[in-house]
C-alpha cells in the first residue's frame, strides 16, 4: 500500500512539474507560432512573385489590360477575375493597406519581365530572418535561379525587407536588391519587341 501512495505522489508531482513548466514556456510558444506565421507568409508571397513568369496571373493580367485599351472611355472594365485570382494568392497574408502597396508595387513586375524578356526564374533557396531589435521587422535573402533567353543559366541573389505588425499578415515587403535582374528583364523585353 506504501508503494502504491508513493507511486501516486510522484505520479501527481510529475503532472504537476509538467503542468507548471508548460505554462512558463506559453508566451514563448505564442512568440514562435507568430513569427513561424510571418516567416511562411513571407516566403508564400515571394514564391508567389518571384516564381515567373506566372502564366495564369499574366492571362488576366493581359485580359484587363486589353480589356481597358479596347473599352470606350467611360466603362471601366471588369476586373472581378483578376481582383480574385490576386486576393486568392496574396490576400491572406497581408494587412488591407499592405496588399495594396504590394499589388501597386510589386506583385507583377517579376512575372511581367520574365514573360517579355522570355526569361524563366525559379526560386531555389529562400532565408527569412526576424530583426532582433526591431521584433517586426523581417530580413530575406532569395536564391533566384534565372534562366535567359538563351538557356544560360545564372544564381541571382535577391535581398529584401518586410514588417509585420500583427500575426502572420504583412504590412510591407520590398525588394531592396536583385542584381539588376529585374532591368535587365525590361532591357531584354526591348530587344524582342
Amino acid at each position: 500500500m506504501k508503494k502504491t501512495k508513493f507511486f501516486i505522489a510522484i505520479g501527481f508531482f510529475s503532472l504537476i512539474s509538467i503542468l507548471v513548466s508548460g505554462c512558463s514556456s506559453g508566451a514563448k510558444n505564442d512568440e514562435a507560432v507568430v513569427q513561424d506565421q510571418t516567416v511562411q507568409a513571407i516566403e508564400r508571397v515571394l514564391q508567389q512573385t518571384l516564381n515567373a513568369p506566372d502564366e495564369e496571373l499574366l492571362a488576366e493580367y493581359y485580359y484587363l489590360v486589353n480589356s481597358e485599351a479596347a473599352s470606350d472611355e467611360r466603362e471601366e472594365p471588369e476586373t472581378g477575375t483578376l481582383d480574385t485570382l490576386l486576393e486568392e494568392r496574396f490576400g491572406d497574408y497581408f494587412t488591407e493597406q499592405g496588399y495594396e502597396k504590394f499589388i501597386d508595387e510589386l506583385a507583377f513586375n517579376y512575372s511581367i519581365g520574365a514573360e517579355a524578356s522570355e526569361y524563366q526564374l525559379i526560386i531555389d533557396k529562400i532565408d527569412v530572418t526576424q530583426d532582433e531589435d526591431h521584433p517586426h521587422h523581417y530580413t530575406f535573402d532569395v536564391q533566384l535561379i534565372c534562366i535567359t533567353d538563351d538557356g544560360e543559366e545564372k544564381i541571382v541573389l535577391i535581398t529584401g525587407q518586410a514588417e509585420s505588425q500583427e500575426k502572420g499578415k504583412l504590412a510591407s515587403l520590398e525588394i531592396n536588391d536583385d542584381e539588376g535582374i529585374e532591368q535587365e528583364m525590361a532591357d531584354k523585353s526591348q530587344e524582342h519587341h
